[in-house]
């Protein structure tokens, strides 16, 4: 089923319309000073809005294969037009995400799972994708259409606030989020990688930022101090370097986002006004690099942890007690085993995929490489049932543990229960839970951003940078976890077709028959897609990809580089990766290497 711009069209004059409304909708009075002050700037920006997309429009029908210059033009309006909505998108991504998502979706079909829907790509960055394709004017009709929704849209969106209502905890939050979107997506060029406009955007969207909280510094000018002055010195830096390519994103990170982020969260708790709606932030949390993303669910207790990584070892939960959870994922080498594939449980063939690190596992919204299991228990439960994996019966393997006295007893404190049988719920949730406590975040590039300014080198740095920028590794690999759960909400896994052939020969590539999520949910766009794992101790992790087919990174580095399968000249329908070159020098993919080796812990 396909969701065309039109019904995108449809779903915002539904909630112009009072019928579908954002996160807050209900009958009640705008709430507070600063909120009503939030409303008028939202009114005025979105009114400049609507005019830069009526000279994105005008542009864009003046597209003519005869004059160049039309396109540079159109390239330019697409690229103010963005700007500006950048000083709206903290209230429109927060209150009405659907808006948000309306305008500024991915250039990419979108499947809406479980029930195959899936969505046209739409809305500016779709425009940026046609404008910078080798010949604009092909798509004119496209474009046009993709920019009169936009417009008319637009016109009518200071008619969002019928029936709207809001708290101060709620905006202080928008703001939280959206500085989370700065530091992890905007400055990756995520939403603008053609027009390499994501510095000058995070400038935009910081100067909102800094205009809503100025309206709290006029009320407590003490209490708000330290924020104000952070803020400040964050949004000074940015303005002082716009230029994309050449933007220092970790000295932007540790020497101003990160301490903002403190400054605010502090502020806010200050005032008793956190909410946490974001289930999986963790707002006692400084920021980012403190753990502020966190497993779902509870925090897991010492008990649980120590009983999990008992079961972690115990042979006993496999079919024939030859096989724990470690026979795989060993300590040793990372929590993975060095191996393309390992072997099947009878030991006749190979396993499907590579081995992955459970290091960070938690951290992931989707189990399997290809997203099966939405939670680390219901993943354990399908590897113990697994034939191929510990083929054991649960039934018997509950049996098993019942009947050792220890268990019980580590069972029975663990879970603060009475003398009751453990089930294999309990099983996995101690196993879980052990598995949530694997993240350690103490490699070089954690210590630099708590203060170590010698744990990282000079190349290091620089290839964080590259990694951040021209490389655009970072725009899947999203920070802090270096995996695909998309910030700022860290409750979605991202899915990427990159065409890898079944070996590590890219002068002669070969075609993979994985067919990846396809698998789980046949829709043509997910034909060889794979959940983006983790990066972080990837040095000790090889090989890579998810049939282990490359085995060093410079390798994993050329891949990209060439522009994944596509690149390569492999028929990889839908490759969500693109297909152009990154012309990275050889100095600069040794530098991102040498980076990648600071996301190393200390086990």
């Amino acid at each position: 089923i396909q969701i065309s711009a039109l019904r995108c069209f449809l779903i915002i004059m539904g909630l112009l319309a009072g019928v579908l409304g954002g996160s807050v909708s209900v009958p009640a009075p705008v709430a507070g000073q600063n909120v009503k002050r939030a409303v008028r700037y939202f009114k005025e920006a979105s009114v400049a809005f609507g005019h830069t997309t009526d000279e994105l429009f005008a542009c864009l029908q003046a597209l003519d294969s005869t004059k160049p210059s039309t396109t540079r033009e159109a390239r330019a309006a697409l690229r103010k037009c963005r700007l500006c909505y950048k000083r709206i998108s903290f209230f429109l991504d927060y209150f009405f995400p659907q808006a948000a998502w309306f305008y500024n979706a991915p250039a990419k079909y979108e499947v809406e799972d479980p029930y195959m829907e899936y969505e046209e790509p739409h809305g500016l960055q779709q425009i940026e994708a046609l404008l910078f394709s080798s010949n604009p004017v092909l798509f004119k009709t496209a474009l046009i259409e993709q920019a009169t929704v936009i417009r008319e849209s637009a016109r009518v969106l200071p008619e969002l606030f019928y029936r709207f209502a809001a708290s101060d905890a709620q905006l202080l939050e928008s703001l939280h989020l959206e500085l989370i979107r700065i530091m992890t997506l905007y400055i990756t060029g995520y939403d603008a990688p053609y027009l390499k406009s994501g510095i000058s955007e995070s400038v935009r969207s910081l100067d909102a930022i800094g205009y809503m909280i100025s309206g709290y510094s006029d009320q407590d000018p003490a209490g708000s101090r330290l924020l104000k002055e952070a803020f400040q010195k964050a949004l000074l830096y940015l303005k002082k370097n716009t230029g994309f390519d050449r933007f220092d994103r970790l000295t932007f990170l540790s020497g101003y986002a990160l301490p903002l982020e403190d400054a605010l969260q502090a502020f806010i708790r200050g005032k008793g006004l956190q909410i946490c709606t974001a289930a999986n932030l963790n707002y006692s949390a400084k920021n980012l690099f403190q753990h502020e993303v966190r497993a779902p669910g509870s925090a897991p207790g010492k008990d649980l942890i120590r009983l999990g990584k008992m079961l972690f070892f115990e042979k006993r939960l496999s079919g024939n007690d030859s096989r724990s959870c470690a026979s795989c994922h060993q300590p040793e080498n990372y929590f993975t085993d060095g191996l393309r594939r390992n072997k099947t449980f009878d030991q006749r063939a190979n396993l499907k995929r590579n081995t992955p690190t459970v290091l960070y596992a938690a951290a992931q919204s989707a189990q399997f490489w290809d997203g099966r299991a939405k939670s680390l228990e219901e993943q354990i439960k399908d590897v113990l049932a697994n034939p191929k994996e510990m083929n054991a019966m649960i039934p018997l393997v509950e049996r098993k543990i019942n009947r050792d006295v220890h268990y019980r007893a580590l069972f029975t404190n663990a879970f603060h229960s009475g003398d009751t049988a453990i089930t294999i719920d309990e099983i996995s949730i101690a196993l879980a839970d052990y598995l949530k406590s694997l993240m350690p975040m103490n490699s070089p590039f954690d210590r630099y951003l708590r203060g170590e300014k010698q744990a990282m080198t000079t190349l290091q740095k620089k290839g964080f940078n590259l990694f951040m920028g021209k490389a655009q590794c970072g725009t899947c690999h999203f920070i802090p976890y270096f995996n695909g759960s998309t910030p700022p909400l860290f409750n979605r896994s991202e899915y990427e077709a990159l065409g890898v052939p079944v070996t590590g020969r890219l002068d002669q590539p070969g075609a993979d028959t994985d067919a990846g999520r396809f698998s789980i949910f046949p829709s043509p766009y997910y034909r060889g897609a794979f959940k983006t794992p983790t990066l972080r101790n990837i040095e000790k992790t090889a090989p890579y990809m998810h049939n282990g087919a490359f085995g060093t990174l410079s390798v994993v580095i050329e891949f990209y580089n060439r522009g994944g399968g596509a690149g390569l000249g492999m028929h990889t329908q839908h490759q969500t990766l693109s297909d152009q070159p990154l012309h990275l020098a050889p100095e600069e993919k040794k530098a991102i290497i040498l980076f990648l080796n600071s996301l190393t812990d200390k086990l």
